[in-house]
């Protein structure tokens, strides 16, 4: 079981996803309309739906979770409890699903998707083609053939070498999204600040106090000379706020210490309290 959150903290959620997912509100209605085979012409309308949903002002409806779930990944349990129930979701595609699907609007989702899975091999070491074949699912073979997005024999004969030129026409994801996790640690600090959230709500104050979560790397720049409030600024995050305000006393008590940092070049020392300590006392 678990409890329907709020139409303030649903569509706060939903737009948390789309953000992941797409590009912006706009691209997301687009691919909405995509997927139900309507008309683009009608994107001013289902814009300003998703829109008055995401600020909370009306309520998700029974018609919009086929295509939420589907386009941003997550389940129906998962979309009303804004996060806090996961659960196995049907329509998470995958290379075995898509291969074994004779659903074109599903294909077609599949090649676009920024993910771009169709270009790669799954945890099996098997592709999109391997398990056609495998299923004998000619008709998908055909469709990405008739149009276009791969081929078998090049125009070309200069192209033939250990093949007839065999290629795609399905673009690569940018080479800055590829093997990026350690660029992602080193120049923004928002995991670290997710994983805060949980810890938070178990109250593992051995995590908290090994990943240093009073503190925010510009302290460490900052001394009652050069105080730059802005800095801090890029750090805050709602979740995490919010996580620690619906904590017990323990965890309060925590971030409302003082804690002293040392300056790395300067050898000084400054006392400072949790930056954010002021919209815990609001909330």
């Amino acid at each position: 079981m678990f409890k329907v959150k709020s139409k303030i903290e649903i569509g706060r959620y939903i737009g948390d996803l789309i953000k992941k997912k797409f590009k912006n509100i706009s691209e997301f209605c687009r691919t909405c309309l995509e997927y139900e085979g309507k008309d683009i012409s009608d994107i001013t309308n289902i814009k300003n739906h998703y829109s008055q949903v995401i600020n909370g002002h009306t309520d998700v409806q029974l018609k919009d979770f086929e295509a939420l779930t589907y386009l941003l990944d997550v389940s129906c349990e998962e979309i009303l409890s804004a996060g806090e129930m996961r659960t196995f979701n049907e329509n998470h595609m995958t290379n075995y699903q898509i291969a074994f699907s004779d659903d074109e609007k599903l294909w077609e989702s599949y090649i676009h998707m920024d993910a771009k899975l169709i270009l790669n091999p799954d945890e099996y070491n098997k592709t999109v083609i391997d398990y056609a074949i495998e299923f004998k699912n000619y008709s998908f073979i055909k469709y990405l053939i008739d149009n276009e997005y791969i081929w078998f024999v090049s125009d070309n004969p200069k192209e033939f070498c250990f093949t007839f030129g065999a290629g795609t026409y399905i673009k690569r994801r940018d080479f800055s999204n590829i093997d990026s996790l350690a660029y992602n640690l080193a120049t923004d600090d928002k995991l670290r600040i997710k994983i805060f959230c949980l810890a938070v709500e178990r109250g593992d104050f051995n995590i908290l106090e090994e990943l240093q979560a009073r503190e925010l790397p510009a302290m460490y720049y900052l001394t009652e000379f050069c105080f730059r409030a802005k800095s801090f600024n890029i750090s805050f995050d709602e979740d995490y706020i919010e996580a620690i305000s619906k904590s017990d006393k323990k965890i309060l008590d925590y971030f409302s210490e003082e804690i002293e940092i040392e300056h790395p070049y300067r050898g000084k020392t400054s006392k400072f309290m949790f930056p954010f300590i002021s919209q815990l006392t609001e909330l």
